[in-house]
């Protein structure tokens, strides 16, 4: 929901979005129709603003399709107290309005970002969040399930609508979506899930025919995020490579591991994407996820949970890109709080990235590599390695990542004015909790092997003493059955051994104490 553009008349209105995935921050100024320039700004904690700006007469509003729970606009600090119970990325609406006086300030003040502005002559601020965006048309298609048949494991896929993409030569062809979709399941457990863009007769879309899924994030409303204090947890991204993320591949010592991501019955998802065009006609594509889920889980399987490790920390993702030059980017340290493995990693890099490291305190415990494939007159990332070999993490341990670029060997993507696009890196790293004393789980198989060897072994000890020593075994019943829970004592001459004090079996609540 956009409001209304004002006429020439009408009061002096700013209105904008905040674009989640590309975080491009461009403000035009205009007034009375006529464009004055254009001005570039950042807003707190790397959250952008796209502002349409038309001056007039009467106050100011300012629209924000999307904000967090603070948000610092040119020196103003707005802090509302009762916040949508959702995402930042759900929709809403922000008015601020200011007396017309301060139209006399110089076009240049507008958006000073270091002095004092317009804004800070707030008279009134009114809160209001609309429903969130119309859900896509969703189809579903089941498949054959690939993972653990015999448990009742569903396989589907999911397409999310179509999406018209404008060319290369509107916007560096970018388009994005947001909208809330349901989960493929309710109390269930996704044990695979990897994501999908194809055009319209179901084709692959990808950079080898011009179209890119440059970005897209799932996020579970029900939930806090795992690594910054915001409502959304991120637990599943990709970008043009499509890396799965595929549960049933992880290992760790004691072999497979049972495990998946839940998805309570009250849960709901959110999800933002990105879309790249490269051609010069308009595209239009799908995209559609694969999922696979248990509906009953075992008791034995695991819980997953997502970290997002970021270069970008819990700001803007998107970092500079730097020309003919090797570099890279550290993301700030996330402190481990429990005992747990990480069991499955997966990295994502742009154009120009070699590959990302996952540290646990100094220590490389997981590197995730690109794979360049050629695509019309450039090479681009087909495919990032992830790491499913489980890594124990403990309370103190302390995780980072560094994503490492080289622009010199593989070209950098560039937007239609020659000008670098940002670069990323991520890793989303999947833990799960184990024992707080061991650190560690057993699998259900190598379970089941120690309690059926010591059951065997139990069973062969007893027949062993039944053919051995048959009077010492019923003279061991009568004593049961006479004295109950007491101490018992052989007086079977061949059982001398048992006549000291070391032949107390079992102690009751009677003698003995």
């Amino acid at each position: 929901m956009t409001p209304a553009v004002p006429s020439a008349d009408g009061p002096v209105v700013i209105m904008g979005y905040v674009d989640s995935i590309r975080l491009l921050a461009v403000v035009t100024l205009s007034v009375f129709g006529l464009t004055l320039g254009t001005f570039t700004g950042v807003l707190k904690d790397g959250l952008h603003v796209d502002f349409n700006l038309q001056a007039a007469t009467g106050s100011i509003t300012l629209y924000l399709k999307h904000s967090t729970s603070e948000l610092r606009v040119r020196g103003l600090t707005i802090s509302e107290v009762d916040w949508y119970d959702g995402f930042a990325f759900d929709e809403r609406l922000l008015f601020v309005r200011l007396p017309t006086n301060r139209l006399k300030t110089p076009v240049k003040d507008y958006f000073n970002m270091r002095g004092n502005t317009i804004f800070l002559s707030l008279l009134s601020l009114a809160l209001s969040v609309s429903s969130d965006p119309s859900p896509p048309a969703i189809t579903t298609t089941h498949l054959t399930a690939q993972h653990f048949p015999e448990l009742g494991s569903q396989r589907v896929k999911t397409a999310y609508g179509s999406h018209a993409v404008q060319s290369k030569s509107s916007q560096n062809g970018m388009s994005n979506f947001q909208s809330p979709i349901p989960p493929p399941c309710t109390d269930c457990l996704v044990t695979f899930m990897q994501a999908h863009l194809e055009y319209t007769n179901g084709t692959i879309a990808d950079a080898a025919t011009g179209m890119w899924m440059h970005h897209v994030v799932f996020l579970n409303r029900g939930r806090n995020d795992s690594v910054c204090d915001r409502r959304g947890q991120r637990f599943f991204a990709s970008g043009n490579e499509r890396t799965a993320v595929d549960f049933t591949s992880t290992f760790s010592a004691a072999g497979t591991q049972f495990l998946g991501y839940p998805v309570l019955a009250e849960e709901s998802f959110f999800a933002v994407g990105e879309l790249m065009n490269m051609l010069q006609s308009p595209q239009e594509v799908v995209f559609s996820m694969i999922w696979e889920f248990l509906p009953s889980p075992p008791p034995y399987f695991r819980h997953a949970v997502p970290y997002w490790l970021d270069v970008g920390g819990c700001g803007d993702s998107d970092v500079p890109a730097k020309a003919d030059s090797q570099y890279d980017y550290t993301s700030p340290v996330v402190t481990a709080s429990s005992h747990g493995e990480i069991a499955l990693i997966a990295g994502h890099l742009h154009d120009g990235g070699t590959h990302l490291d996952v540290f646990r305190d100094e220590e490389v415990v997981c590197s995730t590599r690109a794979t360049y494939a050629s695509s019309g007159d450039t090479d681009h990332i087909a495919r990032i390695d992830s790491c499913t070999d489980a890594v124990a993490t403990a309370p103190g341990d302390q995780w980072h990542i560094r994503a490492y670029y080289d622009t010199v060997t593989h070209a950098p993507m560039a937007a239609n004015d020659g000008s670098l696009e940002p670069v990323m890196g991520i890793a989303l790293a999947y833990v799960v909790a184990s024992d707080p004393v061991r650190g560690t789980w057993i699998s259900r198989g190598i379970l089941i092997t120690i309690v059926v060897a010591a059951v065997l072994a139990t069973g062969l000890v007893g027949l062993y003493v039944v053919r051995q020593k048959p009077a010492f075994v019923l003279r061991l019943l009568g004593d049961f059955r006479a004295r109950g829970w007491k101490k018992v004592r052989s007086s079977d001459p061949e059982e001398d051994g048992l006549d000291d004090e070391d032949g107390v079996l079992l102690r009751g609540d009677g003698e003995g104490k």
